[in-house]
């Protein structure tokens, strides 16, 4: 008898090790695979710590003072007062004293 002749490997066998068993393939369109859920609360609770506190110490209440009260700008020109007109011999006498002041 013949010593049987040794069989080519198939590929899938060639890729997994000898004592690794073969894992069926997921199908297309099947069922999802279950879902990983991330442990909730991982991380410690914090302790709470007391802050120091400032303590108010009351005081009397300072009234506000009252706001200056805006003072409306005057008219821009002066209102001359109204004299009566004068007459030719006022005028006459003005333009001499004048005159008398700018000679001394």
């Amino acid at each position: 008898m013949a010593p049987p002749q040794p069989t080519v490997p198939a590929l899938l066998n060639r890729m997994t090790t000898p004592n690794q068993p073969i894992q069926p393939q997921p199908v297309a369109h099947g069922a999802p695979p279950p879902k990983q859920f991330r442990a909730q609360n991982t991380h410690p609770q914090r302790t709470t710590q007391m802050l120091p506190t400032l303590t108010i110490i009351p005081t009397a209440v300072v009234p506000v003072p009252p706001r200056r009260v805006r003072q409306k700008k005057g008219p821009k020109r002066i209102k001359k007062l109204q004299r009566p007109a004068a007459t030719i011999d006022q005028l006459d006498k003005e333009i001499d004293d004048y005159r008398a002041a700018a000679d001394v």
